[in-house]
This record gives C-alpha cells, sequence and structure tokens, in this order.
C-alpha cells in the first residue's frame, strides 16, 4: 500500500483538481470509497489498483511494463483497464465502457468510485457547462456498470448527480 501511495504521489506531483486541492488526494479518496463498498475480504492489490487507477493515464513516463514490475500483473491488469488514454493507446467511451464492464467486479467497483468522487468533486466546479456533460456522460455510460456491480452504490451516484443538478439549477 505505501509502495502504490508514493507511485501515485510521484506520477501526480505537481497535478491539481479542478478545486485547487493536490491530485493525490482524489486517489486516497477513490480507495477509501472503495474499502467501505467492496463486500468482501479486500486485498493489498485491490487497494493498490484503487490507488494507482489514474496513474497511466496522467503519467506519460509510466508502462504498464514498469506497473507489472512494481506491483505484479493483477495491479497493472486492473490499472490499465481503467485507463482510457494512455501514452500507448485512446479509447473511445464505448471502448473504454466495454472494457470495464469485461473487468474483474472489483476494478468495476473501483470505476465507479473514481465516478462518484469525481461527481462529489464537482459540486465546487464554477462551469455549469463541463458539470453538465459530464453528468451526462456519467449517465449514459455508467449505469450499465453500477447494475452490474453494485445497485446501491448507482443509487447514490444517481443521488449525487440530482443533487448537482438541482444545485446547477438544472434540476
Amino acid at each position: 500500500m505505501r509502495r502504490a501511495l508514493s507511485r501515485a504521489e510521484q506520477s501526480h506531483q505537481g497535478q491539481t483538481r479542478d478545486g485547487g486541492e493536490p491530485y493525490i488526494i482524489h486517489p486516497i479518496r477513490v480507495a477509501t470509497h472503495f474499502l467501505a463498498l467492496w463486500p468482501g475480504p479486500v486485498t493489498q492489490e485491490q487497494i493498490a489498483s484503487a490507488v494507482l487507477h489514474d496513474v497511466l493515464e496522467d503519467d506519460r513516463t509510466l508502462r504498464y511494463e514498469d506497473l507489472v514490475a512494481e506491483f505484479g500483473p493483477e495491479v497493472a491488469c486492473a490499472v490499465e483497464a481503467l485507463s482510457k488514454d494512455t501514452a500507448e493507446h485512446v479509447l473511445s467511451p464505448s471502448e473504454y465502457r466495454e472494457r470495464i464492464l469485461a473487468a474483474p467486479p472489483f476494478v468495476r467497483l473501483i470505476k465507479l468510485c473514481d465516478r462518484l468522487d469525481n461527481i462529489l468533486s464537482l459540486r465546487s466546479c464554477p462551469d455549469h457547462d463541463k458539470v453538465r456533460r459530464y453528468l451526462e456522460r456519467t449517465e449514459a455510460y455508467y449505469r450499465v456498470i453500477g447494475e452490474s456491480v453494485d445497485r446501491a452504490l448507482l443509487d447514490i451516484i444517481l443521488k449525487a448527480i440530482e443533487e448537482l443538478k438541482v444545485a446547477c439549477g438544472e434540476g
């Protein structure tokens, strides 16, 4: 876990979220959501996958092979599945959704936790058009993923979407 956090800090060094907070807070929150929602025993590989879920997208010097060497194939495969845009490939939204749907349940739950954290973070975003587009994509693509993993979490996400729409004057 410490190695994963250290790698994530290195890969996200200097990055900030839209609200100005250090980016590393996001993967930590995603891992925290995952720990709270995963129904069975949690493995170190699952926690590492949650913490590292954005490193291939955000660190163009990092490769899949590096993750295999440092964390093993389970973590590397999970992080790759969670990455739609890396130095090696870019997936369309539908290709990405299909990749997530084909992934193991813990990977799908990490993706939903990622989306939930992003939605909760958008509450402070002043760009209502950006928020609207993000919510539309979430409703279009993530409902089926949520139904395949955790209906209760999907309900939490849908409630957060409705609350954000109201906050933005669209609800």
